[in-house]
């Protein structure tokens, strides 16, 4: 196996470590803000959306410092981050855009991902309904 394959099988590991316990906590999380707040499903998801905003930030902030090993942004950011909430993502790229100045494919990004990924999920769920 060459150096660049091990690297890239190695990265691909901790993605999925980071996710598999990023997922975990999310469940977790999930759980226990109901049965605190039982007021509505969707206070879960944004408890965890907000929350993997801000790390999602502050560890793009640490990472960007330079003094971060480099199996940290496939742990962290793909991995565990990307487990808890692809919405951490989304915000990440959005931030970026704004961040390089291209401000008008950032607000295009960030609004049209929420709608398109409405869209789809009305779509599969149709879909599947109209097949029976």
């Amino acid at each position: 196996m060459t150096n660049g394959r091990k690297s890239a099988l190695t990265n691909l590991s901790l993605a999925g470590v980071g996710a598999a316990v990023g997922g975990m906590l999310r469940f977790a999380i999930g759980h226990w803000v109901l049965t605190r707040w039982p007021v509505h499903f969707m206070l879960p998801t944004l408890f965890v959306n907000v929350m993997g905003s801000f790390l999602v930030g502050a560890a793009w902030a640490w990472l960007h410092r330079g003094q971060a090993a480099p199996w940290a942004a496939p742990l962290f950011v793909s991995g565990f981050l990307g487990g808890f909430t692809t919405f951490s993502a989304l915000s990440l790229e959005v931030f970026r855009l704004w961040e390089e100045g291209r401000t008008g494919l950032a607000i295009a990004y960030g609004l049209g991902s929420p709608v398109l990924g409405l869209l789809a999920c009305a779509l599969g769920f149709f879909l599947v309904r109209a097949v029976g």
